[in-house]
């Protein structure tokens, strides 16, 4: 049977925390891909409120145009009576 002597326990320790710390880097690369994933998924969120915000103004703007049209014919309409301008 072998014995370890200080320095070989020492050199088993490091090549623990050696594999320890790429461990926590793995940790720490997996956290910062949860992290940016999670930052995509805000900034998907976001950019979908304001195209659903920007198109509800857009079509609040085309019942506008919609009702000032209706209107306009129906001044047209009321001026015009069995084919003569009134």
């Amino acid at each position: 049977m072998q014995h370890l002597s200080y320095s070989s326990v020492d050199a088993c320790d490091t090549v623990v925390d050696a594999f320890s710390d790429k461990d926590d880097k793995k940790t720490d690369a997996e956290h910062d891909e949860a992290a940016i994933a999670e930052a995509r998924r805000e900034a998907e969120e976001r950019r979908k409120e304001k195209h659903r915000k920007m198109e509800e103004e857009r079509e609040k703007m085309r019942q506008d145009i919609r009702d000032k049209v209706a209107c306009l014919l129906l001044i047209v309409w009321s001026a015009y009576k069995d084919g003569k301008w009134c």
